[in-house]
């Protein structure tokens, strides 16, 4: 499958820089900027072109009836933002629990224009848990670009506040 989605992307003239370690068995996968509704199948196929078992975080409306099966056949963990459901502390739980784990969100939280990121993922990447990928995704110029950190300190601390 990841072949197939490979041929997918480069027919679609996306090119793709970067790639995560195969040794990499935790790590975080920050995708920035979130700005419509196709970064969601956009995710699905580079996450295959990867051949990577990673999760991902999304809004908890979309694990509803009648196609919320589907999201979590497909590796989701559903998000409510209106209750504190303390996000943070049920993944940390989750990797402390696995062998390996991966987990794909939006830092930005919503599909608006942000200033700032959200910081609950830092808790994972400050608990030395597992590391940071960041795939941004251009799509005026269908650019993908695969970027790994070891700890947080290495992306832009003003973007975290």
């Amino acid at each position: 499958m990841s072949k197939i989605s490979t041929w997918i992307l480069k027919w679609l003239g996306w090119k793709f820089v970067g790639k995560i370690p195969a040794d990499l068995k935790k790590f975080i996968c920050a995708v920035v900027p979130h700005t419509s509704n196709w970064d969601f199948p956009m995710g699905i196929l580079v996450r295959s072109a990867l051949n990577r078992d990673i999760k991902f975080l999304g809004k908890h409306t979309l694990f509803q009836f009648p196609y919320g099966f589907i999201f979590y056949w497909l590796g989701g963990y559903p998000v409510n933002r209106k209750k504190s459901a303390n996000i943070v502390e049920a993944v940390v739980k989750i990797f402390n629990e696995k062998e390996t784990f991966a987990i794909a969100l939006a830092p930005e939280g919503t599909r608006r224009k942000v200033n700032k990121l959200k910081t609950g993922f830092t808790t994972w990447l400050n608990k030395r848990m597992c590391r940071l990928s960041l795939l941004s995704l251009t799509t005026n110029i269908k650019y993908l670009s695969l970027e790994n950190h070891s700890i947080h300190r290495t992306m832009n601390p003003q973007i975290l506040k």
